[in-house]
């Protein structure tokens, strides 16, 4: 991943394409994102789905 000069993250294609449809894509890859960029551990109730798109970061399920 990309961060431009404005702060934007550039989210590579594979990312994109292996979210699919969901009703909040948008959300869960800027939470993913940001945790992956900032190497940040992420609290979800959806470890594999977070596991498969962002296999950097450290997950911790309840």
């Amino acid at each position: 991943m990309r961060v431009t000069i404005k702060g934007l993250v550039t989210i590579p294609r594979h990312i994109r394409e292996k979210l699919g449809t969901r009703l909040s894509p948008l959300p869960d890859l800027f939470i993913g994102v940001h945790a992956a960029v900032g190497k940040l551990e992420l609290i979800t109730r959806d470890k594999p789905r977070y596991k498969s798109y962002f296999p950097t970061v450290k997950l911790i399920s309840p």
